[in-house]
């Protein structure tokens, strides 16, 4: 396992989104090796390009993802709280 560590032109969460992404996808699927589990060397990581965007889009790519995130979260709470009911409708006499 390996820690990524940014220089500050590139936000952590853009890069994960941007990882993430179908593009993302395509450099980790040309750089990968196996056919079971892929497997990422480390200099296959170290290859991997992420672009360099102006800070302010960065961010605004961070909030819509956190906002998206939550929202998320929230609504698998709110999945849990569901099935935990669902469970209990017998109980409810």
């Amino acid at each position: 396992m390996y820690a990524i560590h940014f220089d500050k032109k590139i936000h952590p969460i853009y890069a994960m989104c941007y990882l993430k992404s179908k593009e993302g996808q395509l450099q980790f699927s040309s750089t990968g090796t196996g056919s079971f589990v892929r497997m990422l060397t480390l200099q296959a990581l170290c290859d991997i390009r992420i672009p360099v965007i102006p800070m302010e889009r960065q961010m605004k790519i961070v909030e819509r993802y956190n906002d998206l995130h939550g929202r998320l979260m929230a609504l698998k709470q709110e999945e849990q709280d569901i099935n935990e009911q669902l469970a209990k409708i017998m109980d409810d006499k």
